[in-house]
């Protein structure tokens, strides 16, 4: 059993930095960039099981959670995304599930809720 790859996308460069050494702690492979462009790099180089993304990013090209997600499948189509908003809204929900994201995590989100999910994960792909 290899370890879940795990790509962390957040421009808060604190709270990316901080998730990524949870998840390294636990086992997973984590990768972590604070911008969408960065995000499209790190998936056509490292393929991860999982990205982690949030919604709303900064950057240099400003590719926001909606534009990586748009990449996504193109780019890496066995990586499962998981998206995390601050916004609640029914309509950035369904915009989102239609572009193929797993389960939307709303902040502030609970890291062993996030390890729960990544753990169900990887024994589903374990499974096959």
């Amino acid at each position: 059993m290899k370890a879940l790859k795990v790509l962390i996308v957040d421009d808060e460069k604190e709270f990316s930095d901080s998730i990524s050494e949870y998840f390294k702690s636990l086992g997973y492979e984590v990768f972590n960039t604070y911008t969408g462009e960065q995000a499209l790099d790190l998936l056509k180089k490292e393929k991860p099981d999982v990205l982690l993304c949030d919604l709303k990013l900064s950057g240099i090209g400003n590719l926001d959670g909606d534009d990586v997600l748009d990449n996504l499948k193109s780019i890496s189509p066995d990586t499962i995304p998981i998206i995390i908003t601050a916004y609640r809204d029914e309509a950035t929900q369904k915009r989102l599930a239609v572009k193929g994201a797993l389960k939307l995590l709303f902040k502030p989100i609970k890291l062993e809720e996030v390890d729960i999910l990544l753990s169900e994960i990887e024994d589903e792909l374990d499974k096959k």
